[in-house]
């Protein structure tokens, strides 16, 4: 965070920085750790300034997903105003696959129970509902992306956690009970959001070890015609010396 801090505009610095928060941030510990240590307007200050790099981009909005899930460090994330910072880099970037993907999740975890009202309320009046549906539309067919941005549309959309008044009779009766298995299940709660972000997370190693197959096997199909290419010229070759040793016999007889 200090490091991040005092070289604001290096951004030879900042993408070592944010990739390394962002690895801490798998660690359920460490999440709180960077809200400790003022982490989270530094993140932001450095997103703000780094708005272009997507690298560096890609890396908080990692950070900022995996540390949403913890309800109480997504309560001081979405004070801190990462919602609308991120919704400004999925406009910023409207056909990187990998970030909107990334940036889809990070928002996707800001409409869970816990401040959704107020979340709703930004990604609403920040055309959230726009940027999921161009990314819908822009990687239509790509799963990766696609899904995971129509994800984001039905989670911000589902009807809100409000108590009917024809059940309130009924919850009276369970206040305690309903208090006593909430506070059993937290712990499998924040397991699952884990469990989520771990998927999420395979996914993109997978697409991204898609990629790199595409890239290797176009540069050892480019290097197959080099061979044959460098195969021909030397059969030639050989067929010449052949033919240039018989001239030579044919001369000496």
């Amino acid at each position: 965070c200090n490091t991040m801090e005092t070289h604001q505009s290096n951004s030879a610095v900042q993408l070592p920085a944010t990739t390394a928060t962002a690895l801490l941030s798998r660690v359920n510990t460490c999440r709180s750790v960077i809200v400790r240590y003022h982490g989270i307007p530094k993140l932001l200050s450095v997103m703000n300034l780094h708005r272009e790099n997507i690298p560096i981009q890609r890396a908080i909005l990692k950070t900022f997903y995996r540390m949403a899930a913890n309800c109480a460090v997504r309560e001081e994330l979405g004070k801190a105003g990462v919602v609308i910072e991120v919704i400004k880099t999925l406009k910023k970037h409207p056909h990187d696959g990998p970030l909107l993907r990334v940036g889809c999740i990070c928002l996707t975890q800001f409409t869970k129970p816990a401040n959704t009202t107020h979340a709703r309320d930004e990604i609403l009046k920040n055309d959230g509902i726009t940027v999921f549906t161009q990314a819908t539309l822009q990687f239509q067919g790509n799963p990766l992306v696609e899904q995971v941005a129509r994800n984001a549309m039905d989670a911000l959309l589902k009807p809100s956690f409000t108590k009917d008044k024809s059940q309130q009779p009924q919850q009276k009766k369970q206040t305690t009970d309903t208090s006593v298995s909430e506070s059993k299940n937290r712990p499998s709660t924040d397991n699952s959001e884990s469990e989520d972000i771990n998927s999420f997370e395979d996914e993109e190693d997978i697409e991204k070890l898609r990629s790199e197959l595409s890239v290797a096997r176009k540069q050892i199909a480019e290097k197959a015609k080099i061979l044959a290419r460098t195969q021909k010229k030397l059969d030639q070759t050989e067929g010449e010396k052949v033919k240039y040793k018989n001239q030579l016999r044919t001369a000496e007889r």
